[in-house]
Parts: C-alpha cells; structure tokens; sequence
C-alpha cells in the first residue's frame, strides 16, 4: 500500500479547494502583524520596554502566589 501517493493526492486536494480559506488566514494574520508592528513603532521603545516588565512582574507574582516556600515546607521543594 503507497500511502505517501494518498497523502500527496489529498494535500493537492486540500490545496485546490483550501486556497480561498488559506488566503484569508494569511490576510488575517499578515494585518494583525501590520497592526502590532504599527503599535509597538508608535510607542517609544522605553514605554514598551517597562510595560512588559510591569506585565512580566503581575504575571509572575500572580501565578507563583500559590507557591510561597517558608521554613515549614522549604524540604517538599
């Protein structure tokens, strides 16, 4: 059994009659990206720089919140 002729036979088959959805994939994504490039070029780099930091800092202390080592289970770490 050549599998690889089917499989080669269904992503030409996908490719034909996908093209219309792909393109819109690609236009979707290919303006999202035009938009955030916009964005992060509009904003001086050093706002963009400490807004991150910020983010990173309340995602981290939000998520390791739960995790806080004390001296009674500093050995189950």
């Amino acid at each position: 059994m050549n599998i690889g002729k089917y499989i080669e036979l269904f992503v030409d088959w996908l490719s034909r009659v996908g093209a219309p959805i792909f393109r819109q994939i690609t236009i979707m994504i290919e303006n999202t990206v035009d938009v955030l490039q916009e964005t992060l070029i509009a904003i001086p780099f050093f706002i963009v720089i400490a807004l991150f930091a910020l983010g990173s800092f309340f995602i981290k202390n939000k998520s390791f919140s739960k995790f806080q080592i004390t001296t009674k289970n500093w050995r189950f770490y």
